[in-house]
């Protein structure tokens, strides 16, 4: 069925391109694909062990924006995206497994200018991130089930969402006749922003999720602000942080409230007339505290996805080598992500860019959050570098490449001695191309 469905999206994609639907209708159309190889060394930091791979990711789409006029618009994008490496006579990887599939990435309906008024709708399934995703982020890659009404007025803009992230029940339940449906997982939120021009930005937030299931309703909340202050046009300073509420109300037992922290605080410059620039950073996710009971401390994302650091290195994530501990390489500030919650990071920068080519390198410092008395923070050390070239301004082609040294923590997590620890070596290489 997706393969038919694919089909039927090529069609009517090249349908629009070669004769509009309307004399008055404007369709443009696009693609975008880019392969990473990714690969590491000693992941578990034990020289006694023996484990490196590497595997290529990749991401092919075509997309095509119909413009009725009138402020209506529709977008559709096909594509796949994940790993690849199915053998080509076997139809299959090693382990079984098929490569990704084709699917519908994005579709959505808008209207710009609601009945002459400064509002705007979409509904469909679109891309979604506020900041860097330290609340919500889609991820990149499929969209997100949803609608959004967006509210402006001169300086000040407001999003108003309602988001889908998890069906439940849904169209096998109907005709089932069942008394009992499972509940989805939604999201409400709402993102404001006052912008005085690259001076100056607000952005006060509110998010909800809500998933009840049986003995249980599951209500966390996120409350916080992100500013962009930019007091000279050599230098950025960003702050942003956010609070979590709400809580997980048992029919029996002890309720269980939501109190993580997230905080980020990061300073970008340039120096004036010189191809050169730097910067640093701070990023704070709480842990939980284990002697606390009746709170949960530890900070995740509303979708539990990927943290983009700003995309430094044109991936999600902070260092490449960490990048390599983290769940299938994406970084997402989820519980099940130990190297991405309970986590403190600094980090600093040097980047030289002249004509086509950039690089950059970084330190990165990785700490627990969150310890028992008397325990160690430390995780480690990293130093990455990344270099990015653009071949003619046509095609970018890239690198980055991290070394982390595992601190005493990381070594205790692992059951390490310091005579069997070693470094973790990691990384990646890419090819991007859009048209």
């Amino acid at each position: 069925m997706r393969k038919v469905a694919y089909v039927l999206m090529v069609v009517v994609i090249s349908a629009f391109i070669i004769k509009p639907v309307k004399a008055e209708t404007k369709v443009s159309w696009g693609g975008l694909f880019y392969s990473y190889t990714f690969f590491w060394q000693n992941q578990d930091f034990n020289k006694n062990t023996e484990d490196s791979d590497n595997f290529t990711y990749m991401h092919a789409d075509l997309h095509a924006l119909a413009d009725f006029g009138g402020g209506v618009k529709a977008f559709i994008k096909a594509g796949g995206w994940g790993e690849f490496g199915m053998h080509p006579i076997w139809g299959t990887k090693m382990d079984g497994g098929a490569d990704p599939q084709v699917g519908v990435l994005e579709a959505y309906a808008e209207i710009d200018n609601l009945f002459d008024l400064p509002v705007s709708v979409k509904v469909g399934k679109f891309n979604q991130l506020y900041g860097d995703g330290a609340v919500l982020f889609d991820g990149g890659e499929d969209g997100i089930l949803g609608l959004k009404a967006t509210l402006g007025a001169g300086p000040i803009s407001l999003d108003l969402l309602y988001d889908r992230l998890a069906e439940a029940g849904g169209i096998e339940e109907v005709g089932a006749m069942d008394t009992l449906i499972d509940d989805d997982l939604d999201l409400l939120g709402a993102y404001g922003t006052f912008s005085m021009g690259e001076m100056l930005s607000l952005s006060p937030y509110v998010f909800m999720r809500m998933h009840d299931a049986s003995g249980l309703k599951d209500h966390p909340m996120w409350l916080g602000a992100r500013m962009g202050i930019s007091p000279v046009n050599f230098a950025t300073l960003t702050l942003e942080f956010t609070m979590m509420g709400g809580k997980q109300d048992f029919d029996t037992g002890t309720d269980i409230n939501y109190k993580g922290k997230h905080l980020l605080a990061k300073l970008g410059a340039n120096i004036p007339n010189m191809p050169v620039s730097f910067g640093g950073a701070y990023v704070m996710f709480s842990g939980d505290d284990a002697t606390t009971t009746e709170d949960n401390e530890e900070y995740f994302a509303a979708a539990e996805n990927p943290y983009t650091f700003g995309f430094y290195k044109w991936w999600p994530g902070f260092g490449p080598a960490h990048l390599m501990t983290t769940g299938y390489g994406f970084a997402c500030v989820a519980p099940w992500n130990p190297t991405m919650s309970n986590l403190n990071v600094i980090n600093g920068y040097l980047g030289f860019a002249m004509n086509n080519f950039d690089v950059r390198l970084d330190f990165f410092n990785y700490s627990r959050n969150w310890v028992a008395s008397g325990e160690d923070k430390p995780l480690g050390n990293e130093f990455a570098v990344h270099a990015h070239y653009s071949y003619k301004g046509l095609i970018d082609v890239g690198a980055a490449v991290g070394y982390w040294m595992p601190g005493d923590r990381m070594k205790a997590e692992l059951g390490l001695t310091d005579d069997d620890a070693d470094n973790l070596l990691g990384g990646f290489v890419y090819i991007s191309k859009s048209f």
